[in-house]
């Protein structure tokens, strides 16, 4: 699976109520996506960090400042 994939189904199943399914989710995908996270070049991920993280932050928390300037800074 791409990043994109893992974190749309992290998303995703999350949802559920069924609590063993979330524990599931919270332990296996996590690793997954640090495998495929450590597989990219700086460039790919400040990309990520841009298209991913950046867009569900504020724009009003600093946290989203320090992001784009790590996204800037890796790309």
């Amino acid at each position: 699976m791409t990043i994109h994939e893992l974190i749309k189904e992290r998303r995703a199943r999350m949802r559920p109520s069924d609590l063993a399914e979330q524990s599931a989710t919270a332990l296996l995908i996590p690793g997954l996506l640090r495998v495929r996270l450590r597989e990219l070049d700086d460039f790919g991920l400040g990309q990520i960090l841009d298209s991913v993280v950046c867009t569900y932050l504020s724009v009003l928390v600093p946290e989203l400042t320090v992001c784009m300037e790590a996204a800037d800074s890796l790309c």
